[in-house]
């Protein structure tokens, strides 16, 4: 292996010991924050005359150095994921790697390993395909598994049989990622068997052979000026600028208006526009497939959650939300809410969704829509219409609320035919009852009983001539069920429990933690405790009658969806 050179390991050197720099003072940060926090608890906590000779001064002193450290170790923080959120891939510096070829020595070795995949494909089929796949596509069945950031996606595509027996292979466009994405775990089967895609080149080489056609069909001819930038756009690893995006758009229109196009021409010229704005934001993958009668295509893979951008909302209920997020997100709660937009609903005559709620969970909610695709200059795609088949159009999904699963159906909704409108899905999920809340409301009633049974006989228990088993009673059973309840609380439980849940949960455990303190406090003798124990009754109290409460509405809740009783 080629040794690096001595600037190159320098450099590495120098940013290794940046990074360990850093994250120690990260750490120290950390370990200040919990001594100071342990000080403060020593001194504000009555531990006899400790804190007679502590001036308020040194209190004070310490309480900003805790400010201080916290401020500081979470501005690190912060600066951290504001960095880390517009990194989408992690680059090589530019003088690290080999010089990159002249974009015409580019542009003519895409077409060229081009051509040798022409040989054997139908080009006609290829160029109707690829700008109207909904004409070979009859079927896509797509199969999610829900994640908190990434999906785990199964599709399967019927495509009819091409019509030229003299082809072997026909190309299939099967994702479009946007340039500069990465594909995680792809994998394309038919029949079983392993179908190539075509390589970064070869398809830089389709999509110049697509372009060129249809300039040609749009003007008659090829325009070199809106040529030349196509061509640099269809190359460019990276998303188009908005300013180059402009640019390119201002010219598009300029051409077509003084080509004065009417009739098929107009149809066409709606094509060139969307074929623009794929390639200055999409990179597609093409799949090589055998040709032949109908086949099937099975494309797994792992995408990344992605989000439609929801209406805006303000105000308290915008504070609550991402309150609501950020708690779910700390600990670690899966996500119940997925806002999924179907894409692939627009490749096919017909569209078959379908995923499964995590085990635990039902699905409460269900809403789909159609949303308009837009452009980053906010300009909207081109409705077009090339297909003179029956149009019958269909998108819906079955009330499967109070149920495990989700199943979504869409029928002619191929993006040249309907208003450039992409489908989407809303899920909301919900615990399934009675769940971790029934053990809960079990405990925290067991607790209540023991409590209100000691504040009755509060005075014989903590007299001095008490029984010797009362110490176990009190110091064992709370930790006996706490433990136990913890130890309830694995990952899969934990991650598809509410926020309430969580909160009533951990107010049983402070609960039973408190009963132990006030009961060794009392028992020894330290301090009376009678006004301690009424307030952890309150506590107990309301602690329980809130589990047994959420208990009793979410199973009304949960058997309402059941019945169809809720249809909001």
């Amino acid at each position: 292996m080629a040794k690096v050179g001595g600037a190159a390991e320098d450099r590495l050197a120098s940013q290794s010991l940046r990074v360990l720099w850093k994250r120690l003072f990260k750490r120290s940060l950390t370990l200040i924050i919990a001594i100071c926090i342990a000080l403060l608890s020593v001194l504000v906590i009555p531990f006899g005359d400790i804190h007679n000779d502590v001036s308020a001064l040194s209190r004070f002193a310490i309480g900003v150095l805790l400010g201080a450290a916290v401020a500081v170790r979470w501005y690190i923080s912060h600066r951290d994921r504001a960095t880390e959120k517009d990194i989408t891939r992690v680059n090589c510096r530019k003088e690290d790697m080999p010089a990159r070829s002249s974009e015409e020595a580019r542009i003519k070795a895409a077409t060229s390993a081009f051509a040798d995949v022409l040989s054997t494909v139908d080009v006609l089929r290829f160029f109707e395909v690829f700008n109207n796949p909904a004409t070979y596509v009859s079927r896509i069945a797509e199969r999610v598994e829900l994640g908190d950031e990434t999906y785990r996606v199964k599709v399967t595509r019927t495509v009819l049989g091409a019509e030229n027996n003299n082809v072997t292979r026909q190309l299939i466009p099967i994702l479009s990622p946007r340039k500069n994405e990465l594909i995680d775990k792809l994998k394309v089967t038919c029949k079983k068997e392993l179908v190539r895609t075509l390589s970064y080149q070869e398809t830089h080489g389709a999509l110049l052979v697509i372009g060129e056609a249809l300039l040609e069909t749009v003007f008659g001819n090829v325009p070199d000026d809106l040529w030349g930038k196509l061509r640099l756009q269809i190359i460019n690893e990276q998303p188009t600028d908005p300013g180059e995006r402009v640019a390119i758009a201002d010219l598009l229109k300029e051409k077509i208006e003084a080509a004065n196009l009417t009739g098929d021409d107009v149809v066409w010229r709606d094509v060139l526009h969307n074929f623009v704005y794929g390639i200055q934001s999409t990179f597609p993958i093409i799949a090589l497939a055998p040709s032949g009668s109908a086949i099937k295509l099975e494309i797994e893979y792992t995408e990344t959650r992605e989000r439609l951008e929801e209406k805006k909302i303000g105000g308290v209920r915008k504070l609550s939300e991402l309150t609501y997020s950020h708690i779910r997100a700390a600990f670690g709660l899966a996500r119940r809410s997925h806002i999924i937009p179907l894409t692939r609903a627009t490749k096919a005559r017909s569209y078959h969704f379908r995923t499964d709620a995590p085990e635990g969970m039902y699905v409460y909610y269900i809403e789909i829509g159609l949303a308009t695709l837009q452009e980053a200059n906010q300009t909207e795609r081109a409705a077009i219409a090339i297909s003179k088949r029956p149009m019958d159009p269909r998108w819906d999904a079955a009330d499967t609320r109070g149920l495990t699963y989700v199943h979504a159906y869409g029928r002619d909704l191929d993006i040249a035919n309907t208003a450039s409108r992409i489908p989407y899905l809303i899920i909301e999920l919900r615990e399934k009852p009675p769940g971790l809340m029934f053990v809960v409301a079990l405990l925290s009633v067991y607790l209540m009983v023991l409590t209100l049974g000691v504040g009755n006989w509060y005075d014989d228990i903590f007299s001095p001539n008490a029984s010797q088993f009362w110490p176990t009673i009190l110091f064992g059973v709370p930790a006996i069920v706490s433990g136990w309840l913890v130890s309830r609380f694995t990952t899969d439980a934990v991650s598809r429990l509410s926020i309430s849940t969580l909160a009533v949960s951990s107010w049983f455990i402070v609960n039973a933690v408190v009963a132990m303190t006030i009961a060794a406090l009392g028992l020894a003798k330290i301090i009376t405790t009678s006004s301690w124990w009424e307030a952890l009754i309150v506590s107990v109290t309301a602690c329980a009658s809130m589990a047994v409460m959420l208990v009793v509405l979410r199973a009304r809740r949960y058997q309402r969806r059941v019945s169809g009783a809720i249809r909001k």
